[in-house]
C-alpha cells in the first residue's frame, strides 16, 4: 500500500513519512500530489537556466539564501538553497522532489518542504497561504497573521494551554468553500524560539530542536484524530507595541484589510503575475465577508496572559 500523508487539505503519496504529517488512506482516488526524498553524497547541482528568483544575502560567503529557477516550457520550479537543500517541482506531475547532502539531514529538508515550499505549490493551484497562526476556540476560527517574530506562534501556544486548538502554525491554508473561508490543517507542531519556550514552559531545553541545525524546538501537537477544516471567522494582524501599551484591536476596512495582507503571503516571493492576481481576487473576497482587525501585541512575555484573556473574551 503507498504511504500517504495530509497536509493543508492536501493528500501526498510519499517515499518517507514527513515528520508531524497525519496518514491518510487513499482508496480508489488519486493522490493530490507526490514526495520523493533523496539524499546524496555531494551538493546538489543548479539546473543549467538562468535564476529566476534569488532571495536576500545573509551571509556574503554564501551567497543568497535561497535561487529559484523557472523552466516554463516544461512546468518545472527549482529551488536551491545554500545550506545544501534543494527541491525541483515539477507542476504538471504535481510532484516534489527533495535532495539534501550532509550535514543537512532529512529533518532539515522537511522543515523547508512544509513551509515555503508547499506554500509556494499550493499558491500557483491558487489556494492563498498567510503566515499566520490559526487557532478555533469554541466554534470561532482566528488566525493571527504577521511576519518573523511578530508572536504568531507564541500566541498560538499560549491559547492552546488555555483550552484552544491550534490547526494550522505558520502557514495558513485558505480555501473558499460554501459555508466561506476555511483554514486546512497544518503539520501537528509549533516550532517556537527559545525565550517563547522558557515564558510558557520555565526553561528553554522544555521542548526538543527541530534538528541539530535548527534553533527553535518543537511542541507536538498530539491528537486523537485528524483535526478537520475550520471555518474562519476573524483575522487579527499582530501588531508588536511597547511593553506598556494596552492591548486593543481596530477594525480595518476591506481596502486596508488587503493592503495589509498582502506583504504576508507566504512566501512572499511569488513573481508569478496569474497566480498573484489570483491571491489579490481571494483576499479581496476574504476581507468583504471575515472580520480583520489590528491587534496590539505589547512586547512582553508577562502580558501574554492579558492578550489571551482579551481574545478569550471575544472568540472563546
Amino acid at each position: 500500500m503507498a504511504l500517504a500523508q495530509v497536509v493543508y487539505g492536501r493528500r501526498l503519496a510519499t517515499t518517507r513519512p514527513v515528520p508531524f504529517l497525519q496518514p491518510v488512506h487513499l482508496g480508489e482516488d488519486p493522490a493530490d500530489g507526490f514526495l520523493a526524498f533523496e539524499e546524496r553524497p555531494t551538493t546538489p547541482r543548479p539546473p543549467a537556466c538562468a535564476p529566476w528568483y534569488q532571495g536576500q544575502i545573509v551571509d556574503a560567503r554564501q551567497g543568497p539564501e535561497l535561487i529559484g529557477y523557472h523552466e516554463p516550457e516544461r512546468g518545472l520550479f527549482h529551488f536551491c538553497y545554500n545550506v545544501g537543500t534543494a527541491f525541483t517541482y515539477d507542476h504538471p506531475q504535481r510532484r516534489i522532489t527533495a535532495l539534501w547532502s550532509p550535514p543537512q539531514t532529512f529533518e532539515d529538508t522537511c522543515t523547508y518542504l512544509t513551509g515555503p515550499i508547499l506554500g509556494f505549490v499550493l499558491q500557483i493551484q491558487q489556494r492563498v497561504c498567510l503566515h499566520a497562526s490559526t487557532v478555533v476556540m469554541g466554534t470561532s476560527a482566528v488566525a493571527f497573521v504577521g511576519p518573523n517574530g511578530a508572536g504568531k506562534s507564541t500566541l498560538a501556544a499560549a491559547l492552546l494551554r488555555r483550552g484552544a486548538e491550534v490547526i494550522a502554525e505558520d502557514v495558513a491554508a485558505i480555501e473558499r468553500q460554501a459555508e466561506g473561508f476555511v483554514v486546512h490543517p497544518g503539520p501537528r507542531a509549533i516550532r517556537l524560539w527559545d525565550p517563547s519556550v522558557t515564558a510558557l514552559y520555565g526553561r528553554p531545553d522544555a521542548l526538543p530542536c527541530i534538528s541539530k541545525h535548527w534553533e527553535k524546538r518543537y511542541l507536538p501537537l498530539d491528537t486523537p484524530e485528524q483535526p478537520r477544516p475550520a471555518r474562519l471567522t476573524a483575522v487579527y494582524l499582530l501588531e508588536v507595541v511597547p511593553a506598556e501599551a494596552p492591548v486593543s484591536s481596530t477594525q480595518l476596512s476591506p481596502m486596508q484589510a488587503v493592503t495589509k495582507l498582502l506583504p504576508n503571503i507566504y512566501p512572499d516571493w511569488l513573481p508569478l503575475p496569474e497566480a498573484r492576481v489570483a491571491i489579490l481576487d481571494t483576499l479581496t473576497q476574504l476581507a468583504t465577508v471575515v472580520p480583520i482587525r489590528r491587534l496590539s501585541l505589547p512586547n512582553s512575555f508577562c502580558r501574554l496572559d492579558e492578550v489571551c484573556d482579551y481574545v478569550l473574551a471575544r472568540h472563546g
